[in-house]
C-alpha cells in the first residue's frame, strides 16, 4: 500500500519509451505544441469540473449562476476567467501543433492514421470550444452562437438539417443550452481523452516524436533521456503553463454581459473568434463557395495529405523551378485576392493586404525566408498558406468591422 504513489509514477512513466531522443525536447524542434495543448486539457478538465458544482445548465439558471460564481464563490470570477482563457489558448496551440506536425513530416504514409487522430483532435478543439461559448448565457454567447448556427444554416441542402443537429430546434433555447452543456461536460470530453490517448500510444508505437530532417542533422548523435527525467520535465513544464494561465486570469477577468435577450440584436453580431473568418468570407461570397470551396476543401486537404503523390509530399519550394515558383506564387496570390470583395461599394484594402500577404510573406523560399520557408514541402507550403490566410482574414473581422460590418474607418 506505502508503494501506491511509485505505482501511480510507473504507469504515467510508460507514455514514454524507455529512452527519449534529447533533440524531441527542444522548443525548435517541436513548438512543444503537443504538450501544451495536453496540458491545457488538462487545467480545462479540472476548471470545468468546479465550475460544474456551480452551473445551472437551464435558461433561467445559467446566467444567474455565472452571476453568483463571480460575486459570491471566493475566487469564482478568476476561475472563470482561468477557464475560458485557457480554452482560447488551447485553440491555438492545436493549430500550431497540427502546422507543426506538418512541417516534421508527420502526415507521411507509414503515420497516416496518428495524423487522422490529430486531424480529429483540432475539430474537437473547436467543437469543445463552440460548445462552451454559450453557456455563459449572456448577450455576447448567445448572438455568437447564433451567428455560428446560421452560418452552418447557409449551406445548401444539408444546412437547415445540419443547424436543427446543432440547436435542437430552429432557434436557440434552453434545449440547446442543455445540449450544448452536455456536449461540452461529456460527450466531447470522453471522446477527445480516448482519442488522445491512442494519439499518445501511437506516438511511442511509432519510435518517439517525428523530428524535421533539418532537427535531425542538428542533432547530431542520438543523444537519449530516461522517461522518468522526461516526465518530470513535462510536469514542471505543465505547472510552469498553469502558473502563467492563473496569472493571466487574475490580471484580465473575463466579463459577464447582460442576460440574454432573444429580441435585443446587438450591431455587429460577430461568430466566436475562430469563426469569424468564416462569416468574414460569408459576407461577400455565396454560401455554396464558403461551405463547400473554402470550408470542405481545407477539410479534404488535411484528410488527403497523407495519401498525396510523394512527389508532391517531397518536392520542397526551394526546389521548383523558376517557372513552377512564379506560377504557384500566381496562383496563390490569385485565390487570395478571390477572397476579397472588390467587387463591393468599397475597396477593402485590409482584407487585400492580409490575404495577399499569405502568399507574399511567405515568400516561395526567396529572400530572408529562403532558409526555412525553402525547405518545406510544397504541402505544408500550402497549409500555412492556408493557416496564415484565415489567420488574415479573421483579424479584419476581429479588429475592423463594426456596426452593419463596415470597415471602421469608412463611414
Amino acid at each position: 500500500m506505502r508503494d501506491w504513489p511509485g505505482h501511480w509514477w510507473s504507469f504515467f512513466e510508460h507514455l514514454h519509451a524507455p529512452r527519449v531522443r534529447l533533440a524531441s525536447l527542444r522548443f525548435r524542434a517541436t513548438l512543444f505544441g503537443g504538450l501544451l495543448s495536453t496540458s491545457l486539457f488538462v487545467i480545462l478538465t479540472v476548471t470545468g469540473v468546479l465550475l460544474m458544482y456551480v452551473y445551472v445548465p437551464s435558461e433561467d439558471g445559467a446566467w444567474a449562476s455565472i452571476q453568483v460564481l463571480e460575486e459570491r464563490v471566493r475566487y469564482g470570477r478568476m476561475l472563470r476567467a482561468l477557464h475560458n482563457w485557457t480554452a482560447q489558448a488551447m485553440v491555438v496551440t492545436v493549430v500550431l501543433h497540427l502546422f507543426s506536425l506538418a512541417w516534421r513530416g508527420a502526415f507521411e504514409r507509414g503515420k497516416a492514421a496518428n495524423w487522422w487522430i490529430g486531424v480529429l483532435l483540432f475539430f474537437l478543439t473547436v467543437a469543445l470550444s463552440y460548445t462552451g461559448y454559450l453557456l455563459p448565457w449572456d448577450q455576447l454567447a448567445f448572438w455568437a452562437i447564433t451567428v455560428g448556427a446560421n452560418m452552418a444554416a447557409s449551406a445548401p441542402v444539408i444546412g437547415d438539417v445540419v443547424k436543427h443537429i446543432l440547436l435542437g430546434s430552429e432557434a436557440i433555447t434552453g434545449t440547446t443550452l442543455l445540449r450544448f452543456y452536455v456536449h461540452h461536460c461529456i460527450t466531447l470530453p470522453l471522446i477527445f481523452a480516448a482519442l488522445l490517448g491512442v494519439h499518445l500510444y501511437r506516438i511511442r508505437k511509432d519510435g518517439g516524436l517525428t523530428l524535421s530532417p533539418g532537427a535531425q542533422a542538428r542533432a547530431g548523435p542520438a543523444k537519449t533521456k530516461a522517461r522518468g527525467a522526461i516526465l518530470r520535465w513535462e510536469l514542471w513544464l505543465t505547472l510552469l503553463v498553469t502558473l502563467l494561465a492563473v496569472l493571466l486570469a487574475y490580471a484580465a477577468p473575463i466579463p459577464l454581459g447582460p442576460e440574454a435577450d432573444p429580441l435585443i440584436t446587438p450591431n455587429p453580431m460577430k461568430a466566436p473568434w475562430y469563426l469569424v473568418g468564416l462569416q468574414e468570407l460569408l459576407h461577400f461570397h455565396p454560401a455554396f463557395f464558403v461551405t463547400y470551396g473554402v470550408t470542405g476543401a481545407f477539410v479534404a486537404f488535411l484528410l488527403a495529405m497523407p495519401l498525396l503523390p510523394r512527389g508532391f509530399a517531397k518536392t520542397t519550394v526551394a526546389g521548383l523551378s523558376r517557372r513552377g515558383a512564379l506560377g504557384l506564387y500566381a496562383l496563390l496570390l490569385t485565390v487570395s485576392l478571390a477572397s476579397t470583395p472588390l467587387w463591393a461599394w468599397h475597396w477593402d484594402l485590409a482584407l487585400i493586404l492580409c490575404c495577399a500577404l499569405a502568399a507574399g510573406v511567405l515568400g516561395l523560399g526567396r529572400g530572408p525566408l529562403k532558409a526555412s520557408v525553402g525547405r518545406l514541402p510544397l504541402a505544408v507550403y500550402l497549409l500555412g498558406w492556408i493557416f496564415v490566410s484565415y489567420a488574415g482574414v479573421t483579424s479584419v473581422a476581429v479588429w475592423l468591422r463594426g456596426p452593419n460590418w463596415g470597415l471602421l474607418w469608412i463611414p
